[in-house]
């Protein structure tokens, strides 16, 4: 599909003149985020306004505003904003629609969706703003896969905010439309000649394609441009291991980490991996411990971590193993009988809706688990007959919550077209069920499979797609 983007493109010598003519501060909070200092770029914005609340390119600065809060999960600054931000709608009627949409993009970061949906609602129109489009763009992204015609393509005039900007090109990106997506680019270039988007969008092309010599190359020069940028000195960094220079890549991933006060995870055991095939196992074993302690405190998996380290120790020690270390745990299989409605909502519902979701599982089931959602009906001839819906991987160690149980957070993994038909046989293990507690597995309707459960289910789901109807495989559950 080609992509008329006349209007959103064209004057390009009055909007370079319209950015040329952007205030200082704006210009410098824009420069201070490119370059990683975020902190400083929020500073700079918000005196700006306080300073000239009605300057010419309040709205812009706004914008900025509410991607440095979002960026920093600052949730508590976005509301506030919000409300400001209703406020200063009511003060000036005449740009209450783009007020309006500002609050819209706040909404959304918050993760308040209906809100940012009713509010895009309500600022379609005739009279439509770039802010408005961006809007759009990002509630219906959120509703389906891939939009096939971003929003911001029908902009009726040319746009001038980076953010704009930079939501156009990711939009057509995510649509494939490479040939508009360089019009964009090359656009954003002369309109901010300084900015790193062109290449940022090249860097990201190089990574999906797993060709980390480009990815260095990109990111080594990107660095150079912007030296306090964390997250390029993580990309360049990255492409170095994988490129097996280990010994640049832990010149920037220790520059990096020291920026980030050594509390990014996955960087420290980047720099655990470089130490190890250096041959520094001590300090490969210092750097792994951290990023698991880090992780940990975080609330994010470490399994891949915890395995590190045990093959750094068995290095160091050989047999004798560090009583210290949290051993990897061994993979369980669980599988959750459903109610019907709750089982047709998993089938039915959303993909954004399902593809993460928090359950009350008990306090067994562990980060990187497999989970089968499944339901029962009744067979003509009286049997039970399990039909699984859905798979999903376990991301979290039980968490507590005061009125549902320990739950855990759990990702899609497979949705089937159509339900895999097993027979499930309970195993008891000598176990009543009067002798279980609260947060059994058992209490919240899941059970454990034995070894081989995805075997298994791999081989219904063949005979399901050859057509093998009547063949149903067995699964044993323990009950206990």
């Amino acid at each position: 599909m080609a992509f008329d983007l006349t209007a959103a493109l064209s004057s390009r010598s009055s909007e370079i003149e319209k950015s040329a003519n952007m205030s200082n501060q704006y210009k410098l909070a824009l420069k201070a985020l490119w370059n990683g200092d975020h902190d400083q770029a929020l500073e700079i914005v918000t005196n700006a306004i306080a300073e000239n609340p009605d300057c010419d390119d309040r709205f812009n600065c706004y914008r900025l505003w509410i991607e440095l809060a979002a960026g920093s999960v600052d949730l508590e600054s976005l509301q506030i904003l919000a409300k400001h931000l209703m406020l200063r709608g009511q003060a000036e009627p005449e740009s209450s629609h783009i007020y309006g949409a500002l609050r819209g993009l706040v909404h959304f970061e918050m993760d308040e969706f209906s809100a940012a949906q009713l509010i895009s609602n309500a600022c379609s129109g005739s009279d439509v703003t770039a802010f408005a489009l961006e809007l759009e763009q990002l509630v219906t992204n959120r509703i389906v896969d891939q939009d096939d015609y971003p929003a911001l393509c029908r902009a009726s005039t040319p746009l001038v905010d980076y953010f704009h900007i930079s939501s156009l090109a990711k939009g057509l990106l995510q649509a494939g439309e490479t040939k508009s997506l360089q019009q964009v680019l090359d656009y954003s270039t002369e309109i901010w000649p300084n900015s790193p988007i062109k290449s940022e969008f090249a860097l990201h092309v190089a990574f999906d394609n797993s060709d980390f010599k480009k990815v260095s190359e990109i990111a080594k020069n990107l660095v150079k441009k912007n030296p306090e940028n964390s997250t390029f000195k993580y990309y360049s960094g990255y492409a170095l291991v994988k490129l097996k220079k280990f010994e640049d890549a832990l010149d920037v991933l220790k520059k990096a980490s020291s920026q980030l006060g050594e509390i990014d995870g996955e960087i420290l055991a980047m720099i655990s991996e470089c130490y190890a095939s250096l041959g520094d196992l001590n300090r490969a074993e210092t750097f792994i411990k951290r990023s698991i302690s880090n992780l940990k405190n975080q609330g994010f998996p470490y399994t891949k971590e915890r395995i590190a380290l045990l093959e750094i120790e068995e290095k160091l020690r050989g047999d004798q193993i560090d009583p210290a270390i949290e051993l990897p745990q061994m993979t369980r299989m669980w599988l959750v009988n459903l109610s019907p409605r709750r089982f047709s909502e998993i089938r039915n519902g959303d993909m954004s809706e399902v593809a993460n979701i928090l359950r009350p599982m008990g306090n067994e089931p562990k980060a990187g688990d497999f989970c089968f959602f499944a339901s029962t009906a009744n067979t003509e001839n009286g049997n039970v007959q399990w039909k699984i819906g859905a798979i999903y991987t376990i991301d979290t160690e039980p968490m507590w919550h005061p009125t549902e149980g320990h739950q855990n957070a759990l990702t899609l993994v497979s949705r089937p077209e159509s339900c895999i038909p097993v027979e499930v046989c309970l195993v008891e293990e000598d176990v009543k069920n009067e002798d279980f507690h609260a947060e059994h597995p058992y209490s919240f309707g899941v059970y454990e499979l034995e070894m081989g459960a995805l075997d298994v289910i791999t081989e219904a789901t063949r005979l399901k797609n050859e057509g093998s109807e009547s063949e149903v495989v067995s699964l044993n559950g323990k009950v206990g």
